[in-house]
């Protein structure tokens, strides 16, 4: 999961954010630093 994530991330993915912050399968993988990583990346939009 975490190297599709970094592929759409580094392709840009408009999508990524909107799906990082709604979709609730994520809800288990926010504590994990990998994740955190992730949306310290793509900025503050995605990790609130």
């Amino acid at each position: 999961m975490f190297a599709s994530l970094g592929k759409a991330y580094q392709k840009r993915s408009t999508e990524l954010l909107y799906w990082l912050q709604s979709e609730p399968a994520f809800d288990k993988f926010r504590s994990d630093d990998r994740f955190r990583d992730l949306t310290r990346r793509i900025g503050p939009t995605a990790a609130q």
